[in-house]
């Protein structure tokens, strides 16, 4: 091979490995909140609002529900997002200013929050008052999935203790906050939730698989296969996403710090057939 040649060689299938490499390694965001002095593009249900930082921070945090007996809340993405491709989702949040009797718990404070998928409205908010607090905003929904971040030790729903995540999706009908049949996977080897510190969490769907990764934690605390839209029937790919949050005889601070949502794209087309060709002439020659 002449000299110049396998240079040349050299340099396209450079370029067209960072064609791939930079294809794959980029994510378009689709959404993006690093505080929330503004909060277009959300639809705020509920007793959800946005309040001054509680730490004293610049930007003013989103409370999905205070401190206060018997409270829910919801906040939507306004527009559909692209939940039947790879994507990855980052929240930071804190929850603080537990209350109310522990009962069967070992400190009071309830009931957490969940991230929520679902194909119906930008509107929801779940209002059914016996499971309120319990329910964490999301029982009763249709068509949904939620991760949720649960601090109450619900016997009927068969919690296994007052600090654990579990993905829920209804095999049929609404959603329920039951383990017995809608969890698909429960993490309890977790940091403290309701322990007043903000912690961000990363949560990615990549190749039909959802993992849930703590920042301060070596390795994702949960990974479940996930088929997003076969459960909720989608045709387009596409669901609204948020959070909702509930208390009830027992309560806390549920706040939201940031929020992002991203696609991540597998390698173009054009660069591997590119990277296909190079390898196919090295062979070659």
């Amino acid at each position: 091979m002449d000299a110049r040649t396998h240079g040349r060689n050299h340099c396209a299938l450079g370029a067209a490995l960072a064609i791939i490499a930079g294809a794959a390694g980029h994510a378009f965001a689709d959404i993006h909140y690093h505080g929330f002095d503004h909060t277009a593009g959300l639809n705020i249900l509920g007793t959800s609002h946005t309040t001054a930082d509680p730490l004293g921070g610049p930007n003013k945090v989103l409370r999905l529900t205070a401190a206060e007996d018997s409270t829910v809340g919801a906040i939507w993405a306004t527009d559909k997002l692209r939940v039947g491709l790879d994507w990855e989702t980052q929240i930071s949040f804190r929850i603080s200013e537990r209350g109310g009797p522990g009962g069967l718990n070992d400190f009071a404070g309830a009931d957490g929050f969940a991230l929520v998928i679902q194909a119906e409205s930008p509107n929801l908010i779940a209002v059914n008052q016996s499971t309120l607090g319990g329910g964490i905003g999301y029982n009763q929904l249709t068509r949904s999935i939620a991760i949720e971040f649960d601090t109450w030790k619900n016997d009927r729903a068969l919690d296994p203790n007052a600090n654990h995540i579990s993905v829920q999706a209804p095999l049929t009908g609404w959603a329920t906050t039951s383990h017995m049949n809608d969890s698909l996977a429960i993490a309890t080897d977790i940091p403290d939730l309701s322990d007043g510190s903000i912690h961000s969490v990363r949560i990615s769907y990549i190749s039909g698989v959802l993992n849930v990764e703590f920042s301060n934690v070596d390795s994702p605390v949960l990974s479940v296969a996930l088929d997003i839209p076969g459960i909720l029937d989608l045709t387009d790919g596409l669901a609204y996403v948020g959070f909702t949050s509930a208390t009830g005889g027992c309560w806390e601070h549920h706040d939201l710090y940031g929020w992002s949502f991203t696609i991540v794209p597998a390698p173009s087309s054009a660069a591997l057939l590119a990277l296909g060709g190079l390898l196919g002439s090295r062979r070659r020659r």
